[in-house]
C-alpha cells in the first residue's frame, strides 16, 4: 500500500511539473486560458520627439471580481518606444488598459500628464498574428501608435487624460 502512495504522489508531482502550457509566465493553475500580446507604441511630446523615462503600465481586470491585475510593466527608451513590449493574460476578463506616467519628472524634458489608453479598440481579428491552440486563444500585436503627452500645467492639470 505504501507503495501505490509514493507511486501516486510522485506521479501527481511529475505531471504538476510538465501540465502547463504557454510561455515563461506564471500561470495560476493548470488548464488557464490565456492570450499572448505585443504590444507597439511610441510616447511623444507634444512637439513629436520621443520622451524616454516614461513608466507604461498594462492592466486588465479579474474576471471574477473585476480587480485590476497588472500584466507588464516597463518604461520607455531613447525612442520612446517600450523596453519590454510582450505579456500574456491568464486572468483578464478580456478588459485591457494601458496607463502612461511621468516617473522621473524633470529629468526628461519636462513634466507631463498621465494618459489612460483603453486598449480593446485595438485588438481586433486584424491584429490576430498567430492562431491559438489548446489552452492559447492566440497571439495578437496591439498597435497604439504615437502616445502624445502635454506638458503638465500645475495650475489647471489634477487627473490623467483618458483615451
Amino acid at each position: 500500500m505504501k507503495r501505490l502512495i509514493y507511486f501516486l504522489i510522485t506521479a501527481l508531482g511529475f505531471g504538476a511539473m510538465f501540465g502547463c502550457e504557454g510561455i515563461d509566465s506564471p500561470v495560476p493553475e493548470y488548464g488557464a486560458p490565456y492570450t499572448e500580446f505585443k504590444v507597439k507604441a511610441r510616447v511623444v511630446d507634444p512637439e513629436g520627439n520621443p520622451i524616454k523615462g516614461i513608466e507604461v503600465s498594462i492592466s486588465g481586470d479579474f474576471w471574477f471580481d473585476n480587480e485590476n491585475l497588472t500584466l507588464l510593466t516597463t518604461e520607455t527608451n531613447s525612442e520612446g518606444e517600450l523596453k519590454e513590449s510582450e505579456f500574456a493574460d491568464y486572468v483578464s476578463n478580456g478588459l485591457l488598459t494601458m496607463r502612461v506616467k511621468d516617473i522621473d519628472q524633470e529629468e526628461n524634458g519636462g513634466e507631463f500628464v498621465d494618459k489612460i489608453i483603453e486598449l480593446n479598440e485595438y485588438i481586433t481579428e486584424d491584429s490576430k498574428i498567430e492562431e491559438g491552440s489548446g489552452w492559447s486563444r492566440g497571439r495578437y500585436e496591439i498597435n497604439v501608435g504615437d502616445i502624445e503627452l502635454r506638458h503638465w500645467d500645475h495650475t489647471t492639470d489634477g487627473d490623467p487624460i483618458i483615451d
